[in-house]
């Protein structure tokens, strides 16, 4: 029954357009998580990594690595009896983890953190709201690892900090208001960032300096390559 689950998956996520990707998707990845297999897990992200680098899929990415394949488990879980099931099972698990795997599973969201942070802004400069979402996310988790005291305080400090020398500065700018016909019609101002790195390259930027504006991306385009 799981290999014809799996089966059909693949047929549904295999074919040339789909309505709702991202639904389908999460259903794929939900199923292996609670079959309780990561290896399997983690390829479906990298898999959908290849078609899209949304920082949704980042983070959901990295969430996923934090995370006991129980706990995952329950926040899924679609009826009551299913959530008593999955909830028993992730107290169970709570009761035995250990520090290895807590290490071993906050490392791993880390580099997913740091790949998903590069990606952004290497491959999608524009995409600056999107980096922002990511890096709150990572000093969360960051924090969140600091405040649990498990580990070396110094180091968790370190990791917080680290995070929050990435975090840009919010500026205000404006820009020419421009008509469908082509035509100027006025300023209007929007926020910018501006991340450590492009103030360190451009160092006579002036904060009142227009930008483009900044681009949107979806999750999954319709049409998926």
């Amino acid at each position: 029954e799981v290999d014809r689950s799996r089966s059909i998956y693949e047929l549904a996520i295999s074919q040339p357009v789909l309505d709702m990707p991202e639904v389908l998707w999460k259903a794929y990845i939900d199923f292996e998580i609670a079959e309780g297999n990561r290896d399997r897990t983690r390829a479906l992200y990298e898999r959908l990594l290849e078609r899209t680098k949304h920082v949704k899929v980042w983070m959901s990415f990295a969430k996923f690595e934090a995370t006991r394949l129980a706990d995952l488990a329950a926040d899924a879980a679609e009826d009551d009896a299913e959530r008593e099931a999955a909830a028993a099972a992730a107290e169970a698990a709570a009761a035995e983890d250990n520090e290895d795997e807590i290490r071993a599973r906050s490392a791993a969201a880390r580099s997913v953190y740091e790949r998903g942070y590069r990606s952004l802004r290497q491959d999608q400069p524009d995409a600056k709201e999107e980096a922002v979402m990511l890096l709150e996310a990572w000093r969360a988790f960051e924090e969140e690892a600091a405040a649990s005291g498990r580990g070396d305080p110094e180091a968790a400090s370190r990791a917080v900090e680290a995070v929050q020398r990435r975090m840009p500065k919010r500026v205000k700018r404006k820009r020419p208001i421009v008509t469908d016909d082509g035509l100027e019609a006025g300023m209007e101002e929007y926020f910018d960032y501006i991340f450590p790195e492009e103030a360190s390259n451009a160092p006579n930027l002036k904060v009142g300096q227009a930008r483009p504006a900044p681009q949107t991306h979806k999750y999954l385009n319709t049409r998926v390559a």
